[in-house]
């Protein structure tokens, strides 16, 4: 798919290169496996062989690390701020510096239970497509919301997305336009609209879950394996970056239904 193609060629253009820190991080804290959901789930219909998730035992600073490389420029300064809680944050990390250091205090004892972030999250064995990923997310979701610290919540998009790195679809503050002028909300992290037409979209084209994620060149062309390759959310964040979708592509993001585009 060009938009995403043209994503990751601007990425890759960065001192950064974003793109190359998605493989690492599915590599070093993540899982594939089958989906826990049911025949009748609509990823069964149209096909998946498996899906990505948090693995249960990530520790805060290795998810802290590569937060900063998949989000914030790989900065050291920014881990060193969250890290520090007696320094004044940074101003031009300030919400994500707040929310980090808040995950951090409940991250071993997410639930009140015992259980570890990760622990809860790696439960929720389901992918964007999966009939209840969303509902099976959202009482961690709304939990990080209500600490109430990223009033922009752009910080809080990242984060959901990485921990839930095949469901949650994430946003910047030019991405968050973009998703809005195609008629979606960005704070449903691709749920409702959005959602719909990709599974319009792989009824129409008689594609899987598995063929979706190969739209996402990123694998091949930006990482040192391509492995399983990457997730769904990756995909649909990339349609919002690339120079038809700053142009307004006729106020959709995804292709119309019946048609793919090259």
């Amino acid at each position: 798919m060009r938009a995403v193609s043209e994503s990751n060629q601007t990425a890759m253009r960065k001192p950064h290169k974003y793109p190359r820190y998605e493989g690492i991080f599915l590599a070093d804290c993540c899982t594939f496996q089958p989906p826990g959901c049911t025949p009748p789930c609509f990823c069964h219909k149209v096909g998946c062989t498996g899906i990505w998730t948090l693995r249960s035992d990530v520790d805060f600073q290795s998810f802290l690390s590569h937060f900063a490389n998949l989000w914030v420029g790989g900065s050291h300064a920014f881990t060193q701020h969250v890290n520090d809680c007696g320094c004044e944050p940074h101003p031009r990390w300030k919400n994500g510096i707040r929310l980090l250091r808040e995950i951090k205090k409940q991250w071993p004892n997410w639930d009140g239970h015992g259980n570890s972030l990760p622990s809860v999250v790696s439960n929720v064995t389901r992918c964007y497509f999966c009939d209840d990923s969303f509902t099976l997310m959202m009482p961690v979701v709304q939990t990080i919301q209500g600490m109430a610290v990223d009033k922009r919540g752009v910080y809080t998009s990242k984060l959901v997305s990485q921990l839930f790195y095949d469901i949650a679809v994430p946003f910047d503050t030019d991405s968050k336009e973009n998703q809005k002028v195609c008629g979606y909300e960005p704070k449903r992290y691709g749920d409702g609209r959005m959602r719909v037409q990709a599974k319009d979209w792989l009824l129409a084209n008689k594609k899987s879950v598995d063929d979706f994620r190969k739209l996402d060149g990123a694998p091949d062309s930006c990482w040192s394996s391509p492995g399983r390759g990457t997730t769904c959310s990756r995909v649909l964040d990339k349609l919002f970056y690339g120079t038809e979708i700053r142009r307004g592509i006729a106020g959709k993001a995804l292709p119309d239904a019946g048609r793919q585009r090259a």
